[in-house]
């Protein structure tokens, strides 16, 4: 006889890219930024606020850059892919899931 004790399932939201969406680089504050080891991209892990029932909140969201050169050889930040609108409660927890999708597409 066997039986199944645990099942796990992890889903993540599909993050945009900057194909589908026009994505831009934006102001909010850094948590945690590390070189990926797949290509010349960066992760970001930011801390961004939102509004719920009239009550201000803290939530961390990832996203994938790229730094290129601009025609004036100035260096500009691109991002690639975003988890937008993730609303994960902890840093640690946006991290993961962002070294997850880069593991999967290896980048």
């Amino acid at each position: 006889m066997s039986r199944e004790l645990l099942t796990i399932s992890i889903a993540m939201l599909k993050p945009r890219n900057d194909i589908e969406h026009s994505l831009s680089y934006g102001s909010e504050p850094v948590i945690y930024a590390m070189p990926t080891i797949w290509a010349a991209m960066t992760l970001e892990v930011y801390e961004t606020q939102y509004r719920q029932s009239d009550v201000g909140l803290t939530s961390y969201e990832w996203r994938l850059i790229e730094v290129e050169k601009t025609p004036t050889g100035t260096a500009k930040k691109v991002v690639k892919f975003d988890s937008y609108e993730g609303y994960y409660s902890k840093a640690a927890s946006a991290l993961r899931d962002a070294l997850l999708f880069c593991s999967i597409n290896n980048f």
